[in-house]
């Protein structure tokens, strides 16, 4: 769920990605994840009064991340099967857009090509999240979670009204997650 001045025109969708956890301690592991963000465009959107005849535009968010993870709920001796996680991190957030959308203005029947700024955009993000694993053997289990980034996305300025901090603009970016762990 991509929010904020910087994400209008895109909305949210499916992604997939993949975390290693490497433990330092009985309770502290260093994470290192990367996704594909399932966000989409929404373009169409932001032209009022419009008809869309074609949209072949692509968007592609790929986030990298080195985080610190604090886990607990798992003790050697007890029988339980669930363990839960929080980390925060530092990574980057790559962005491209490729293709064009083609549209019928309702109001004067002229037809127009849009066609972003192609290439990539990458920019700073701090991650959180949090998590349940629920194991059904040893080493095998299941993950749910939900994680955070702050994505600093630069300097306001006339065109675009981000949330400051300090002189710095800033988006959103949500996510829900399950998927499948194992253990080594």
């Amino acid at each position: 769920m991509p929010l904020g001045d910087y994400y209008e025109g895109i909305t949210n969708g499916i992604g997939f990605g993949g975390d290693l956890s490497f433990a330092v301690s009985r309770s502290l592991a260093v994470r290192l994840s990367v996704s594909k963000s399932g966000m989409k465009d929404d373009i169409g959107a932001l032209v009022p009064n419009s008809t869309i005849l074609e949209d072949n535009l692509s968007l592609s968010a790929w986030r990298y991340f080195l985080s610190l993870q604090y886990y607990g709920g798992l003790k050697k001796d007890e029988k339980r099967k669930t363990m839960y996680y929080l980390y925060s991190g530092l990574g980057a957030i790559n962005h491209s857009f490729s293709g064009n959308l083609i549209v019928r203005d309702l109001s004067d029947n002229q037809i127009y090509l849009i066609t972003p700024a192609t290439g990539s955009e990458s920019k700073f993000t701090m991650t959180s999240g949090l998590g349940l694993l629920a194991f059904v053997s040893n080493s095998f289990g299941f993950e749910f979670g939900a994680t955070a980034d702050v994505v600093f996305v630069g300097r306001s300025n006339d065109n675009y009204y981000y949330q400051p901090y300090g002189n710095v603009s800033t988006a959103l970016v949500f996510d829900l997650k399950a998927g499948i762990v194992t253990m080594f």
